[in-house]
Protein backbone atom coordinates (compact mmCIF):
# COMPACT_ATOMS: atom_id res chain seq x y z
CA UNK A 1 0.00 0.00 0.00
CA UNK A 2 1.67 3.74 -1.10
CA UNK A 3 2.55 6.00 1.64
CA UNK A 4 1.16 9.37 1.36
CA UNK A 5 3.42 12.60 2.96
CA UNK A 6 2.92 16.30 3.18
CA UNK A 7 5.98 18.33 2.81
CA UNK A 8 7.21 21.98 1.98
CA UNK A 9 7.63 23.18 -1.59
CA UNK A 10 8.35 26.00 -4.05
CA UNK A 11 7.37 26.23 -6.97
CA UNK A 12 10.95 26.62 -9.38
CA UNK A 13 13.57 25.25 -11.30
CA UNK A 14 16.77 25.95 -9.97
CA UNK A 15 18.03 25.14 -13.27
CA UNK A 16 15.86 27.49 -15.06
CA UNK A 17 15.22 29.92 -12.31
CA UNK A 18 13.24 33.11 -12.63
CA UNK A 19 14.55 36.23 -12.30
CA UNK A 20 15.99 37.50 -9.06
CA UNK A 21 13.63 39.54 -6.85
CA UNK A 22 10.66 37.17 -7.64
CA UNK A 23 8.51 36.30 -4.37
CA UNK A 24 8.60 32.73 -3.07
CA UNK A 25 6.07 31.27 -1.01
CA UNK A 26 6.05 27.61 -0.16
CA UNK A 27 2.94 25.44 -0.57
CA UNK A 28 2.34 21.91 1.47
CA UNK A 29 1.39 19.79 -1.25
CA UNK A 30 0.70 15.77 -0.50
CA UNK A 31 3.51 13.44 -2.00
CA UNK A 32 2.94 9.64 -2.32
CA UNK A 33 5.70 6.67 -2.11
CA UNK A 34 3.74 4.68 -4.05
CA UNK A 35 6.04 1.60 -3.54
CA UNK A 36 6.92 2.35 -0.13
CA UNK A 37 11.06 1.85 -0.72
CA UNK A 38 11.87 4.98 1.23
CA UNK A 39 12.29 7.40 -1.90
CA UNK A 40 10.89 9.22 -4.34
CA UNK A 41 11.65 9.11 -8.11
CA UNK A 42 10.60 8.61 -11.76
CA UNK A 43 11.11 4.95 -11.11
CA UNK A 44 8.86 3.92 -8.69
CA UNK A 45 5.79 5.68 -9.29
CA UNK A 46 6.15 8.45 -7.21
CA UNK A 47 4.01 11.49 -6.88
CA UNK A 48 3.48 14.77 -5.84
CA UNK A 49 0.28 16.60 -5.48
CA UNK A 50 -1.67 13.75 -6.92
CA UNK A 51 0.92 14.40 -10.56
CA UNK A 52 3.71 11.57 -11.49
CA UNK A 53 7.27 12.14 -11.09
CA UNK A 54 8.49 12.83 -14.35
CA UNK A 55 12.14 12.97 -13.15
CA UNK A 56 14.33 14.21 -9.95
CA UNK A 57 17.79 16.39 -8.95
CA UNK A 58 19.08 16.24 -5.86
CA UNK A 59 21.44 19.15 -5.20
CA UNK A 60 19.94 21.71 -6.34
CA UNK A 61 20.31 25.22 -4.48
CA UNK A 62 17.83 28.36 -3.94
CA UNK A 63 19.20 31.47 -2.00
CA UNK A 64 16.10 33.43 -0.45
CA UNK A 65 16.31 37.31 1.12
CA UNK A 66 13.94 36.88 3.99
CA UNK A 67 14.36 40.52 4.74
CA UNK A 68 15.80 42.16 7.86
CA UNK A 69 19.18 41.15 6.25
CA UNK A 70 18.80 37.80 6.49
CA UNK A 71 19.18 35.25 3.90
CA UNK A 72 18.96 31.06 3.70
CA UNK A 73 20.49 28.73 1.33
CA UNK A 74 18.33 25.88 0.59
CA UNK A 75 19.71 22.28 -0.47
CA UNK A 76 17.27 20.16 -1.91
CA UNK A 77 15.78 18.07 -4.82
CA UNK A 78 13.65 19.72 -7.43
CA UNK A 79 10.85 17.13 -8.91
CA UNK A 80 9.66 17.58 -12.35
CA UNK A 81 6.29 16.65 -12.67
CA UNK A 82 3.36 14.98 -15.71
CA UNK A 83 1.93 18.38 -15.86
CA UNK A 84 5.42 20.09 -16.74
CA UNK A 85 5.64 21.93 -13.17
CA UNK A 86 8.45 22.07 -11.51
CA UNK A 87 8.81 21.88 -7.53
CA UNK A 88 11.66 22.15 -5.16
CA UNK A 89 11.38 20.55 -1.53
CA UNK A 90 14.33 20.63 0.92
CA UNK A 91 16.56 17.27 2.04
CA UNK A 92 18.93 18.69 4.83
CA UNK A 93 15.93 19.14 7.33
CA UNK A 94 15.61 22.67 7.20
CA UNK A 95 11.96 24.34 6.86
CA UNK A 96 11.22 26.27 4.08
CA UNK A 97 10.63 30.28 4.51
CA UNK A 98 8.85 32.80 2.44
CA UNK A 99 11.04 35.26 0.67
CA UNK A 100 12.38 36.74 -1.90
CA UNK A 101 14.83 34.77 -4.56
CA UNK A 102 18.56 35.81 -4.61
CA UNK A 103 19.85 33.30 -6.97
CA UNK A 104 19.40 29.51 -7.71
CA UNK A 105 21.66 26.52 -9.02
CA UNK A 106 20.57 23.28 -10.40
CA UNK A 107 22.58 19.88 -11.17
CA UNK A 108 22.71 17.77 -13.86
CA UNK A 109 22.38 14.74 -11.93
CA UNK A 110 19.00 12.84 -11.92
CA UNK A 111 18.86 10.78 -8.90
CA UNK A 112 15.92 10.13 -5.92
CA UNK A 113 15.05 11.52 -3.04
CA UNK A 114 15.51 9.64 0.26
CA UNK A 115 12.19 10.41 2.42
CA UNK A 116 14.81 10.10 5.50
CA UNK A 117 16.15 13.60 4.02
CA UNK A 118 13.14 15.56 4.41
CA UNK A 119 12.20 18.50 6.82
CA UNK A 120 9.58 18.53 9.15
CA UNK A 121 7.51 15.81 7.36
CA UNK A 122 4.18 14.29 7.82
CA UNK A 123 3.25 11.14 7.87
CA UNK A 124 -0.85 11.11 6.40
CA UNK A 125 -2.54 8.47 8.46
CA UNK A 126 -5.50 6.24 6.57
CA UNK A 127 -8.69 7.12 8.33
Amino acid sequence: MPTSYTDQFYYIDPYSPPPNGVVMNFVTPNMTDQNNDGDLDAFDGGSVHSLDIQSSWPGDMVLIDLGGGSFVTYTGTTFYLADASQVFTLKDGQILENGTLVGARGVTTQGPLDLNNLGPLVLLLAP
